[in-house]
């Protein structure tokens, strides 16, 4: 029931007139739409099937009238015959891609009012030639497919029988539910659950000795990754320093004589040659110590296995270590809101991880970072602002002057 319009907007495209500089409209390019082998049988598929549109309703007009049931319709299958017939001849009529065409001059096959529409650009939609029977039944039909297939509407094909046998689908959707549900394999049963021990350990913070008893493994990690860092460090420090002392030995001069004997080779009979010249020559000859280059390899040879154990990632018992103490201080911080009788917990954490800073837990980033970001919370949380603490700051910071950037 749409084809007038998808031919409507063919001819639209087909007979469309281009702009140049030279005239006011030129030659349309629809006979470049069809150029080649290929495009040429499709022109015909076209042509042919125009025809058949223009048969089918010349069909519909030649029947009898006391034979026909749409009677009332005849107008609307002749008024599609004429379209269609002028459709053909617009594919068939080469005047028509010419920019001199008059249309005036067509015969009335050609309906030449459509053809100044196509002409003109004007893609105004021609309603006149829809069926708009076809097309309320269509949409009826597509209406109630779609209502069937959500439920909505009730058909014979998903209607229980009146009589149901042992057999036969029951009325009742519950027991056709199970019923079709008993049908299938039996569910495997879920995988089993383990009891996971948590990743962090748990810290009892009712009283002082209890919390440190519980963070003392943690710090005992940390504080035994900061020395082995140092270990590693200080080693490495004394490869690189013993290596560069000995790549200035690697090479060392030797002095190389070569004998060359020059015959004579004169040909003058007045002078008597006394023999073949010996000329020697001395150079400096650089060559590999053996000794050094066996002790640069060695050198080496440790050096790699201690950069790439360097490089390795954090293990994982470090890093519970580190975030123990981080959750314990947010803890403490919690706790202070809701109980500020519980800030004596803090104030002796601050105190205890300030004397864990030492020139291996500053030397090792990770214990360095995880010892200033604490101390700046329970700094901020326990003590800063506490009039009572202050002596006690005081006392530290004369007393060990170095922590004096990180009590600032």
């Amino acid at each position: 029931p749409l084809l007038p319009l998808l031919w409507q907007k063919f001819f639209t495209l087909y007979l469309a007139r281009l702009p140049s500089c030279g005239a006011a409209d030129t030659a349309c390019v629809g006979d470049k739409f069809f150029d080649g082998l290929v495009n040429f049988s499709l022109l015909k598929r076209i042509k042919r099937r125009l025809q058949e549109n223009v048969d089918y309703f010349q069909g519909k007009l030649d029947i009898k009238d006391e034979d026909n049931d749409e009677l009332g319709r005849k107008n609307f299958y002749s008024a599609c015959h004429k379209v269609f017939r002028a459709f053909s001849l617009w594919l068939e009529e080469p005047r028509l891609q010419e920019s001199n065409v008059l249309l005036k001059n067509l015969p009335p096959q050609y309906e030449p009012a459509l053809l100044s529409f196509i002409m003109q650009g004007n893609e105004f939609p021609w309603y006149d030639y829809l069926d708009y029977e076809k097309l309320k039944k269509e949409q009826q039909t597509c209406i109630r497919t779609w209502r069937v297939a959500n439920f909505r509407e009730r058909t014979n094909v998903n209607q229980p029988l009146l009589n149901p046998g042992s057999r036969i689908e029951s009325s009742d959707p519950k027991e056709r539910i199970l019923r079709r549900l008993a049908s299938y394999d039996a569910p495997k049963p879920p995988p089993p659950m383990g009891n996971f021990a948590p990743m962090l350990p748990r810290i009892d913070m009712s009283c002082k000795e209890d919390m440190f008893k519980g963070l003392d493994q943690c710090f005992k990690i940390l504080k035994q990754f900061a020395h082995n860092y140092t270990l590693r460090l200080s080693e490495q420090k004394a490869l690189d320093c013993s290596y560069q002392e000995l790549i200035p030995q690697l090479y060392r001069s030797v002095l190389n004589k070569v004998k060359k004997k020059v015959p004579c080779k004169g040909r003058n009979q007045a002078v008597h040659c006394s023999g073949a010249a010996v000329i020697i020559l001395e150079m400096q000859e650089a060559r590999i110590n053996e000794r050094i280059d066996h002790q640069v390899q060695t050198n080496r040879n440790a050096y790699e296995p201690l950069l790439a154990k360097t490089l390795q990632s954090p293990p994982l018992n470090l890093l519970t270590a580190s975030v123990t103490v981080q959750h314990t201080v947010k803890v403490l911080q919690s706790q202070l809101k809701c109980n500020p009788s519980t800030a004596e917990l803090g104030v002796e954490l601050f105190y205890y991880i300030l004397s864990l800073l030492n020139e291996e837990t500053n030397a090792y980033l990770p214990t360095r970072t995880l010892f200033t970001i604490c101390l700046e919370k329970l700094g901020q949380s326990h003590i800063c602002g506490v009039e009572y603490e202050m002596p006690r700051l005081l006392q530290t910071i004369l007393k060990e002057q170095n922590l004096g950037v990180y009590l600032a």
